[in-house]
């Protein structure tokens, strides 16, 4: 028996409560988890363990879309489902517990191994990590506990679980922060348009980590506007080294306009441009950045130009980068090393 978290979006915790079953969107990740194996499952935006369940049953094939990013999409995107049994729920602060918690190794960074599913960089977690966290959710076991999603009573041993209206999902946050941190650690300032400077992450505001003003580059008025709009610049004496757009659950095709625009009126662009998805939209990023409209009208085609990253890339790099005595300065070469080209 192992024992492992998976990072859910409240709304995709409630579909897996009520209908008592969890899903991946690869054989590979599919593989790592067992019957008989033991989920934690920690709930973005909320910065709560809510629940622990057992795999029961074999990994089968969905027969159709169900979870609220397929649901919106009308498509499978967690191709493999197997059933679970619900063993607690609770709501335990991973931030205060984090000290405790021997897996999470850089407790000032604890958020990062909480991300993705499975989480903790995809590798399982000690039994006493598990038993830790579940044993204070059954502290709770007699108390109300609230999971964000529109108000409804459910009874569930000797628990009653209350759906509330929904919080905002901070990933995109969360992932804005990362992409702040890892350029800093890589000797570059960072800039976000200024309406995100006033957002946090992990009690550290964004407006005290990034440029206040965007440096004078040069630009058109038309360039500048699009560029102060990116999600997050780096800069290495006052040159951008690499842009980046997070569309976590905004249409991918949006963020690649953004980009194509930028190559539009700037066509001699020499910074790294990169989308970054989650895991599970990789295939759609993909089929997005070959679409002939990108394809046909740019030479060379902006999948040669613009590369796609996803959060598991990310969070891998960021476990590298943040433990290293000596972290890499980010350069125009080395910094490709964080995506993908999806043709060449």
């Amino acid at each position: 028996m192992d024992y492992w978290i998976c990072s859910v979006t409240p709304d995709n915790f409630r579909i897996a409560f009520e209908k008592k079953i969890w899903a991946f969107d690869s054989v590979s990740r599919r593989d790592l988890i067992s019957i008989g194996d033991r989920i934690l499952f920690y709930v973005k935006g909320t910065n709560e363990f809510r629940g622990s369940a057992e795999v029961t049953g074999q990994w089968m094939k969905a027969a159709g879309p169900i979870w609220k990013g397929e649901l919106e999409e009308n498509q499978v995107i967690w191709p493999w489902q197997a059933p679970i049994r619900w063993l607690a729920l609770g709501r335990v602060n991973a931030k205060n517990w984090a000290d405790k918690l021997s897996f999470i190794k850089n407790k000032a960074d604890w958020h990062v191994y909480l991300m993705g599913s499975p989480a903790n960089f995809r590798h399982n977690i000690p039994e006493r990590d598990y038993n830790l966290v579940v044993s204070k959710m059954e502290a709770m076991s007699a108390l109300t506990t609230q999971v964000e999603l529109p108000t409804e009573k459910i009874k569930s041993g000797g628990a009653n679980v209350i759906f509330e209206p929904s919080k905002m999902d901070i990933t995109h946050t969360e992932i804005q922060y990362m992409l702040i941190k890892l350029g800093k650690y890589g000797r570059c300032d960072v800039w976000v348009p200024s309406a995100d400077r006033g957002r946090s992450f992990n009690d550290e505001l964004f407006e005290n980590l990034t440029l206040q003003y965007l440096p004078q580059l040069g630009f058109e008025d038309k360039v500048r506007r699009i560029v102060e709009n990116i999600d997050v610049l780096w800069f290495r004496q006052n040159t951008i080294i690499a842009a980046f757009e997070v569309e976590h659950t905004t249409s991918i095709y949006s963020g690649l306009l953004r980009m194509a625009d930028l190559i539009s009126v700037q066509p001699n662009v020499r910074f790294s441009l990169f989308i970054v998805i989650p895991d599970e939209r990789r295939d759609k990023a993909k089929e997005e950045i070959t679409r002939p409209t990108f394809e046909i009208n740019f030479r060379p085609p902006l999948s040669q130009i613009c590369r796609v990253s996803t959060y598991d890339d990310l969070i891998k790099v960021y476990e590298e980068v943040s433990k290293a005595s000596f972290p890499p300065t980010w350069d125009h070469d080395n910094v490709n090393r964080l995506g993908d080209i999806v043709r060449t």
